[in-house]
């Protein structure tokens, strides 16, 4: 009567556990999707996009371009005195106009959508490249941070 005597024992065989085991599997896969599909579909709470990128300053046209700023109140409950700055890291060749812009109530799933001047420096050498800018919104106290990359074409 021990566990080593013929048919006792631990039955176990890989054709019994192969439907338990397929379950998990596609179940861990179904909870993996939706929760990357879920955050597709979730709203931002900074979004940003140029008018015109890149600034070609070798033609004639604009020399300068606007930065959009969708910001959405992704919080519960109202928001007031939100936030948004914006800032070149090259200051002294790119210039932003305003710097800052304030929200005073922001509703829960609420956007927003305000435009900041982008311009080179006219008393300032501008140099073909990429030139980096800081959006930062506040809101709450939570703060969301993103860089974006303008690129000149200089003569």
């Amino acid at each position: 009567m021990g566990i080593y005597d013929p048919g006792k024992g631990f039955d176990f065989s890989w054709n019994k556990a192969k439907y338990p085991i397929a379950i998990i599997v596609i179940v861990i896969a179904v909870v993996l999707v939706y929760s990357s599909v879920a955050d597709m579909f979730r709203p931002q709470a900074l979004y940003v996009e140029f008018e015109v990128n890149p600034l070609d300053l070798t033609q004639d046209g604009p020399r300068s371009t606007v930065i959009s700023v969708f910001v959405t109140n992704i919080l519960e409950g109202v928001a007031k005195d939100a936030t948004v700055r914006v800032s070149a890291v090259d200051a002294k060749t790119i210039i932003v106009y305003p710097q800052e812009r304030v929200i005073s109530t922001l509703g829960t799933g609420e956007t927003r959508q305000m435009d900041f001047d982008i311009r080179t420096n006219p008393s300032e050498k501008v140099y073909s490249g990429s030139y980096n800018l800081n959006v930062v919104f506040d809101i709450a106290g939570n703060s969301y941070e993103k860089e974006v990359t303008l690129i000149v074409k200089a003569a």
